[in-house]
């Protein structure tokens, strides 16, 4: 089960599409402008998704460009369209996260996708609907030190509200 206060922050991010002009994304919120992007895509839906930290757990900055261009390698081998992007939490307490944008997946697809990658939740995006954070069922126990970590920064999260 997720953290109410990680699936709160998740909630409480701008998912932002590096385009020009960029796209922004708010969970809850509708857009047009992704709408119109899927649409000049041919699809009526899309994910965003990162490799960085996973289960929310500081890796360093090797570790994360490291997983992140292996899953640019899973997507590009898969034949999917994908476009840059950044999850930036409208607190401040988190660094941005690269991530990616891409169509062609199901939703088991995408959540197998994010479990593989050790991710809680991934970014669903559907033509006429509000932006969604979908939590994965990643089952894995984090380690004792995980926990510690996602128990600090849910701590930083609820102290900032």
């Amino acid at each position: 089960m997720l953290d109410e206060a990680l699936l709160k922050a998740y909630n409480e991010t701008e998912y932002r599409l590096l385009l020009e002009p960029v796209i922004v994304l708010v969970p809850g919120q509708t857009s047009s402008a992704a709408d119109d992007l899927l649409n000049s895509l041919g699809n009526s839906s899309g994910i965003v998704m990162t490799a960085y930290n996973p289960m929310s757990v500081t890796k360093t900055a090797a570790e994360n460009a490291k997983a992140q261009n292996q899953l640019i390698e899973d997507i590009n081998s898969r034949g999917l369209k994908h476009l840059p992007a950044e999850g930036v939490g409208m607190d401040g307490l988190w660094p941005p996260e690269p991530s990616i944008f891409l169509c062609g997946l199901n939703s088991t697809e995408a959540n197998d996708l994010a479990v593989k990658l050790q991710q809680a939740a991934f970014v669903g995006v559907n033509k006429n609907m509000p932006i969604k954070v979908v939590v994965t069922d990643f089952n894995l126990k984090p380690s004792d030190s995980q926990q510690e970590q996602l128990k600090e920064y849910s701590k930083q999260i609820l102290e900032a509200l």
